[in-house]
Parts: C-alpha cells; sequence; structure tokens
C-alpha cells in the first residue's frame, strides 16, 4: 500500500461499479492507473494535476 489514504465517495463507487459493468477495457484500465497512482504520488501523474488550494 501506498503512503497515501484514497477515501471514494459514494457517488465515485456507483460510477467505478458502471464503468466495470460496461467492460470497456481501456476505461478500466485507465481507472485502476489513476487510483494506483493516487495511492503512491497524488500530486503528480496521469493528466494535468494541480494542487488544492487552501481557502
Amino acid at each position: 500500500m501506498g503512503k497515501f489514504k484514497v477515501i471514494v465517495s459514494d457517488k465515485a463507487k456507483k460510477d467505478l461499479l458502471e464503468i466495470q459493468r460496461s467492460g470497456d477495457k481501456a476505461s478500466i484500465k485507465k481507472v485502476e492507473q489513476i487510483i494506483s497512482e493516487l495511492y503512491l504520488h497524488p500530486e503528480t501523474g496521469t493528466g494535468k494535476t494541480y494542487s488544492l488550494q487552501k481557502l
């Protein structure tokens, strides 16, 4: 397990189930890659990442 903790909302869980049910292997692989990257290094990785601003 990585250094960080990933919390998945109920909406995200439903969306993940829909992606898995769709059978689209490319989408499933992409989601798995993004989640695994979040565990290891959430500030860098796939896509356009940005730091959250403190309010």
